[in-house]
C-alpha cells in the first residue's frame, strides 16, 4: 500500500487492488484508503466511537475489512467503488475503458477506467488492478446537432 501512495503522491490517476473472490476486499490503494474499519464488537454495522469523552477500554471494538463495493468514508473512496461496480457491470472488459460519472462531488468530468487480472495460482493470487484517470469535460468537446 505504502508503494501505491508513495508513487502517485501528487497524481490524479488512482489504483487500487481488489481481490477477485467475493466480496472483493479492497487490498490497497494509492489514494491511502486501508480498506479496513473499526466497529463495535457486538455490531459491525455501528462505527467503533472515537470520542475522547467516552471511556475507551468499556468499549470492545475490532477491525473488519471493507468490500470494495462498500467503500464510501471519502471522495477517493467512492470513485473507487463507483468505477469497481461500473467495471463488474461491463464484466471488466480488458481492450477497452469504462467511463464513470460520478455524481455529488467536486469534479467537473468523468473517469476513465481499466482493469488488469493479476494472478499466482501456485500461491494463490487472484486479484485485479484498476487504473483509473479524471478526464474532464470541456465545451469544446461537445459535439453539437449538425456536427
Amino acid at each position: 500500500a505504502s508503494y501505491l501512495t508513495q508513487n502517485y503522491e501528487g497524481s490524479d490517476t488512482i489504483i487500487a487492488i481488489v481481490e477477485e473472490a467475493e466480496p472483493n476486499y479492497i487490498l490497497a490503494s494509492s489514494t491511502g484508503s486501508t480498506g479496513v474499519k473499526r466497529v463495535l464488537d457486538d455490531d459491525t454495522t455501528q462505527p467503533c466511537p472515537n470520542d475522547i469523552e467516552i471511556d475507551q477500554s468499556a468499549l470492545s471494538c475490532k477491525f473488519v475489512r471493507i468490500p470494495v463495493a462498500e467503500m464510501n468514508d471519502n471522495t477517493m473512496e467512492q470513485v473507487i467503488s463507483t468505477t469497481y461496480l461500473k467495471q463488474r457491470e461491463r464484466n471488466f472488459p480488458q481492450s477497452e475503458l469504462v467511463s464513470v460519472r460520478i455524481d455529488n462531488i467536486d469534479f467537473d468530468g468523468v473517469y476513465a477506467s481499466q482493469t488488469i487480472p493479476f494472478t499466482t495460482p501456485e500461491i494463490g493470487i487472484s486479484w485485479r488492478i484498476m487504473i483509473i484517470s479524471p478526464v474532464p469535460v470541456r465545451a469544446e468537446d461537445t459535439i453539437m446537432p449538425g456536427d
